[in-house]
């Protein structure tokens, strides 16, 4: 993977303020997501850390934020404090990516890279949403 695309795909973790319930909207659930997650969660379970539990909530977060992506042309984190508050959680973490052709191909690429495979691994981290448009995937995890 290029250092430019690599900086592209930066990782964030945050420990967000304490906030009230998330907005309940829903995102439409794709293949890509749900094998995302899959094999997220087979990585993690290999690596003797628990599995994510699938959250609607931060579905629709992430899904929100990929569309947003997709939109704009290009990746980012803009809003990321944004979504951590309305995620209802104290800790989050996000990772971006574009362009992977399979699940499989993106999950490789975060694993590459020391600040998303951190975020992967994370072992405060227990729910977790993926939504995608358009090529741009977000993957956004909570305690």
């Amino acid at each position: 993977m290029s250092r430019l695309l690599s900086a592209w795909l930066c990782a964030l973790a945050l420990v967000a303020p304490s906030a009230g319930a998330a907005e309940q909207n829903q995102a439409p659930h794709n293949r890509y997501s749900a094998q995302l997650l899959t094999a997220i969660n087979a990585y993690r379970a290999k690596h003797g850390v628990a599995v994510l539990d699938a959250s609607p909530n931060l579905d629709t977060l992430a899904y929100e934020h990929s569309k947003d992506m997709a939109q704009a042309g290009r990746l980012g984190h803009e809003g990321y404090r944004e979504r951590g508050t309305r995620s209802g959680s104290p800790v989050c973490v996000e990772n971006v990516g574009w362009n992977y052709a399979s699940p499989e191909t993106q999950l490789r690429a975060w694993v590459e890279s020391p600040g998303h495979n951190k975020n992967l691994l994370d072992a405060k981290i227990t729910k977790a949403g993926i939504g995608e448009s358009r090529s741009y995937v977000t993957f956004l995890a909570c305690r």
